[in-house]
């Protein structure tokens, strides 16, 4: 068995190769191509794996080799680099450093996503992406205003009173120019984000976890997607702690001597779907008189921000516990499934 670590960039991949001796057999650079690898695995014929780190383009590159070699490990970056920790950090180094941890069966192993899963985490970002840009183009609108001296007279300036309002404001002919196309951007982007919606609906229609999420108060359409695409196979955590964790919303620890120190929470793990969490918690502990009532007294005792916190990380023990168990958060069965609010 011939063991590879793979440094995967964009364009070319770097590569170490170990026997089960740990005599190195080969090391170079290939393009990220089909017909690349398949010469690099065919030089030495036989059985081989291989690992690379969770990057950008390991997806690409699980989709050129996965067929080409027994297995595809996938490794945490961040635990890889302190196990294999070096002065020097090269392509080089770092292919041979993954070879060794894999030839060892050390390799700290990431979630390798299934094909559907990395498609759902692609659209439900992409549809966040739409929003972030549609914020954008926005607060530029309300940047005119502010620049121009002119206070805002409607809640909502994309509404049919905010645009209305806008028409009548006296500006310089490049001022309403630019109003004019933020309108408009504001407009594409609406439209955008109602197909991601529409596509996300379709898609996640017929998985069994999609409206027995939204049963959690709190959870709506967007957050349900998020979650489905953030864990994807729930039966890997077989607590809620280790969904909690992997929100990064643990508090860090720090024990020495007998001596325990807890800090802020990690925020290592899906930043997405701590994001959701903290989302739902706003509506959680307003919808949940016993959450309610934790909230507060967290707030009073360590302020809002950690009753904020404590309130996501429940909202996630409830979605293992709702979606592990298949029974809705309440008795009777799930609602319709709303569609998504943007």
């Amino acid at each position: 068995m011939l063991h590879y670590g793979l440094d995967v960039h964009t364009k070319y991949t770097t590569y170490h190769a170990l026997d089960d001796a740990g005599r190195s057999v080969g090391e170079g650079r290939v393009a990220n191509t089909r017909e690349e690898f398949e010469r690099l695995f065919a030089r030495h014929p036989g059985p081989c794996r291989a690992t690379m780190e969770s990057c950008i383009a390991w997806p690409h590159v699980y989709n050129l080799i996965w067929d080409l070699v027994e297995e595809v490990q996938l490794a945490h970056p961040l635990a890889a680099k302190l196990i294999a920790w070096n002065h020097v950090k090269t392509d080089r180094l770092d292919a041979r450093a993954l070879a060794i941890l894999l030839r060892s069966d050390l390799i700290p192993q990431a979630y390798l996503a299934p094909r559907e899963i990395r498609d759902l985490r692609a659209l439900v970002r992409h549809r966040l992406k739409l929003v972030q840009l549609r914020a954008v183009v926005r607060n530029t609108t309300h940047h005119v205003l502010f620049r121009t001296g002119h206070q805002r007279a409607v809640s909502d300036l994309f509404g049919v009173s905010g645009r209305n309002w806008l028409r009548e404001l006296p500006l310089d002919p490049v001022d309403r120019n630019i109003v004019a196309r933020n309108l408009a951007a504001a407009d594409s982007f609406n439209s955008l984000i109602a197909d991601a919606d529409r596509e996300l609906r379709d898609t996640l229609l017929p998985h069994p976890a999609y409206a027995l999420l939204q049963t959690i108060p709190g959870v709506g359409p967007l957050i349900a997607a998020i979650c489905i695409a953030e864990i994807g196979d729930i039966r890997r955590f077989p607590s809620a702690k280790q969904v909690v964790s992997y929100a990064g919303l643990v508090p860090s620890e720090y024990s020495s001597g007998g001596k325990v120190r807890r800090g802020h929470i990690t925020r290592v793990g899906s930043r997405i779907l701590r994001w959701a969490a903290i989302e739902a918690a706003f509506h959680f502990c307003r919808k949940v008189p016993a959450a309610e009532a934790r909230y507060t007294r967290i707030r009073q005792e360590r302020g809002a921000g950690v009753a904020l916190v404590a309130t996501a990380a429940n909202v996630l023990r409830v979605v293992h516990g709702v979606w592990k168990s298949g029974r809705p958060c309440q008795a009777g069965l799930a609602p319709p499934v709303r569609p998504l609010v943007t």
